[in-house]
């Protein structure tokens, strides 16, 4: 918590022009206000990512909100897989969490980032062995949002298209 004093100046608001010797600077565009803000994998920097992103967040209106804001929220600290190379690196597909209390949980993978909700009075939280859930699909779907057709031409010129993903 200490480190946080680090960062007390960060502010979610427009930084006005500044004026210096007659001239007068802008800020480059939105966000400006962050600008400081740590932005490397290191447990401290995501911890003060955290601190900074929950409580600059705007209140949501009910509960399916909230689980959406909050996922919005943890994608800011995902590590790309290979990116940490070490003794301790894991596979892209773990995925780890901590229910205390039973009750519905959400959910997702790093190879399909489709949310789901679980429901942990299903299931045994005492027992002894690891349980894995199944998921529909190995991997995140691709829909295809517009025929090839429309794409510009140099998109249609590639092999890929949505339908051939």
């Amino acid at each position: 918590m200490t480190n946080l004093r680090n960062y007390i100046a960060l502010n979610p608001r427009h930084v006005p022009p500044v004026k210096l010797d007659g001239k007068t600077f802008q800020s480059f565009g939105m966000g400006a206000g962050m600008l400081g803000l740590p932005g490397d994998f290191t447990p401290p920097s995501r911890f003060v990512r955290a601190a900074v992103f929950s409580a600059t967040a705007f209140p949501v209106a009910d509960a399916k909100a909230g689980v959406f804001n909050g996922f919005h929220l943890l994608n800011n600290f995902d590590i790309p897989y290979g990116i940490s190379k070490g003794r301790r690196a894991r596979r892209p597909d773990d995925l780890h969490g901590d229910a205390r209390s039973a009750g519905p949980a959400h959910v997702l993978s790093f190879e399909d980032q489709t949310i789901r909700m679980v429901d942990l009075n299903r299931f045994d939280l005492d027992a002894k062995e690891v349980m894995r859930l199944p998921t529909a699909t190995d991997t995140q779907p691709v829909v295809a949002t517009c025929r090839a057709s429309s794409w510009p031409r140099r998109l249609r010129q590639t092999r890929t298209s949505p339908t051939s993903l």
